[in-house]
């Protein structure tokens, strides 16, 4: 692909001007077919999305649960309105506490086993997908999430102890995880793109990952209430087989990339690549790279672990919501946020720039996690929920963006490198929001979501320096009168 690289600049501005795969190699069946293909990884993230979303409501009412049970003889059961919850009582008080404490530190040591070692396997595989293909990122992580939901399976079926879960996390974390699944998705889509199309592209893709998460919410309060836990995982890991499928039957998944065989020092390679991206210093080339991974580090770390706070939230005093209740609001937050991205993406970018959407995004997440801190009723945190609906469109700008700063043949690496430092954001976000509202739960239980607000802050003050710049090097340019 490196050979062929001249052939997809344009000799005056050194500006891609067509798809990567464009100047695929023959040996690719069909090539041009992904271009041309309207709908094409877009399944695989909506199945996905899907899958995840019915773990991710589950996962923190089971813990809450089966802490209750085994430990404190305490029901907590979730499919009706939990009387107990509601009781005036220091020692009821207590127990509570106890057990959103301990299940929020559940919560934080399945998400170091998944993420920790996520974060090697996605620098390794996303660079491997430039040789072997971009199914490779695909097809992995999904066999982790299909392991992670088997071990889900096992533990509630036999009622096994909490730490066989570990197990399933740190296999899935081997696979990559959502990280190298996301890592291949968008590299997948800057093959089939131009710089032009790539923005709108990338926002489709995030969208299938909230809408497909938010589509099974409300259901999924309704499956737990009628059926418990282990029907709807089981249900979670048919989906997973399904998009599995889609990944590795060649016609309905094209792939893109010509493969190579890898070199012997495979890993010094990597290595190397990831280096050498940072070599390039033209127009700043470098800093922009380096401030962009850092805002996208922040912004995960704000946001990964707000959903299991927020169901931990609303689960105990004053609110006492049920699992339907549950469904709602997480369904809620999904597309809500899905269709302020798809939205704000299309409106926003007529009259503004990826900077200045990516402000406005950081400032509707800040607005929503101090509203979502400060009420006291159901209806007020649905509203504080949906005011956050633009919240979503920072990640989708920041990656546009470093797509646009760096050549074709880096786009592989340069994803793989994205999605390895977005894991530090991802695996330190549950330990630092569990770790706040495991340590405030009995006194302020809503510092974790100002603890969010606040981060926010730093991505807006990255960006305005970003902004600062560009126009100071367009001012440069301008002829003088």
């Amino acid at each position: 692909m490196v050979a062929k690289k001249d052939q997809r600049y344009d000799a005056e501005s050194s500006k891609e001007t067509t798809p990567l795969v464009s100047y695929a190699s023959s040996s690719i069946p069909h090539p041009y077919r992904s271009v041309r293909r309207l709908i094409t990884i877009e399944p695989v993230t909506f199945l996905e999305s899907v899958s995840y979303g019915i773990s991710l409501a589950l996962r923190p009412q089971f813990l809450h649960e089966r802490i209750g049970e085994d430990h404190y003889n305490y029901s907590s059961h979730l499919d009706g309105q939990n009387e107990t919850c509601f009781i005036n009582s220091t020692n009821v008080t207590d127990i509570q506490d106890r057990i959103q404490a301990e299940a929020s530190l559940w919560l934080m040591y399945l998400s170091i086993c998944s993420y920790f070692p996520a974060l090697i396997a996605t620098v390794v595989l996303g660079t491997l997908s430039d040789s072997l293909g971009r199914k490779l990122a695909l097809g992995i992580p999904m066999l982790g999430f299909i392991i992670q939901n088997a071990f889900f399976l096992l533990v509630i079926h036999y009622h096994l102890p909490l730490w066989v879960l570990l197990i399933g996390e740190v296999l899935q974390g081997c696979t990559g995880g959502v990280a190298l699944l996301i890592c291949g998705a968008f590299a997948y889509i800057a093959d089939i793109t131009t710089p032009s199309q790539r923005t709108w592209r990338i926002v489709i893709v995030e969208v299938t990952l909230f809408t497909g998460g938010g589509v099974m919410q409300i259901v999924n309060g309704y499956m737990l209430q009628a059926l418990g836990y282990e029907i709807p995982v089981w249900i979670a890991l048919g989906i997973l087989v399904i998009a599995f499928l889609y990944v590795i039957v060649p016609p309905f998944l094209i792939e893109t990339v010509e493969r190579k065989k890898v070199p012997r020092k495979f890993l010094v390679k990597v290595f190397q690549d990831a280096h050498n991206l940072f070599q390039d210093t033209t127009d700043g080339r470098r800093w922009k790279l380096l401030l962009l991974n850092f805002q996208i580090i922040v912004i995960d770390t704000a946001t990964i672990g707000f959903f299991s706070i927020l169901i931990l939230y609303v689960i105990a005093f004053p609110f006492c919501w049920s699992s339907v209740l549950v469904g709602y609001i997480t369904a809620t937050s999904f597309l809500t946020t899905g269709l302020g991205m798809l939205l704000g993406a299309k409106v926003c970018s007529f009259c503004l720039n990826d900077y200045w959407i990516l402000q406005i995004s950081c400032m509707s997440a800040i607005i929503s996690m101090v509203a979502t801190g400060l009420v006291s009723s159901t209806s007020a945190i649905f509203i504080a929920t949906s005011v956050g609906c633009l919240r979503t469109l920072a990640t989708p700008m920041v990656r546009s963006t470093m797509s646009k700063l760096v050549t074709t043949h880096e786009q592989g690496v340069m994803f793989a490198f994205q999605n390895s430092v977005e894991n530090i954001g991802v695996f330190l976000s549950p330990i630092l929001l569990n770790a706040v509202y495991a340590a405030t739960v009995s006194t302020i239980p809503a510092t974790a979501f100002y603890v969010i607000a606040g981060l926010h802050v730093i991505p807006m003050i990255c960006t305005g320096i970003l902004q600062v710049t560009e126009l100071s090097r367009f001012r440069a340019q301008e002829p003088l009168n």
